[in-house]
């Protein structure tokens, strides 16, 4: 049905898709590897779809003790506060509250 909706579609606009199967994309990124899944299904169910998907992913993912998910950081340099820090660790009050 979604393949007969896109054939409609791609005869008014510029909508050219020979395979209509579903396909993962895998890129990196500074915070780790995207996963860009491609596929079709009725536009109303997209989003429960999508998180059965990503639940399934997941559950994968959690079987596995090697495998870490990333975030982004940030860090945030003080040439003052980086100073009194070493300092501190010089003069052994490092984790000292009296700073």
């Amino acid at each position: 049905k979604a393949e007969q909706k896109i054939r409609e579609a791609s005869e008014k606009f510029l909508i050219y898709y020979k395979k209509l199967s579903p396909i993962i994309y895998t890129t990196t990124q500074a915070s780790g590897i995207l996963l860009t899944l491609r596929y079709l299904c009725p536009p109303r169910e997209r989003r429960g779809s999508e998180d059965a998907i990503w639940r399934e992913i997941l559950s994968r993912f959690a079987e596995h003790d090697d495998i870490e998910l990333a975030y982004p950081t940030t860090r945030i340099y003080s040439r003052l506060l980086e100073k009194q820090q070493a300092n501190d660790t010089n003069n052994g009050k490092r984790g000292s509250k009296e700073n």
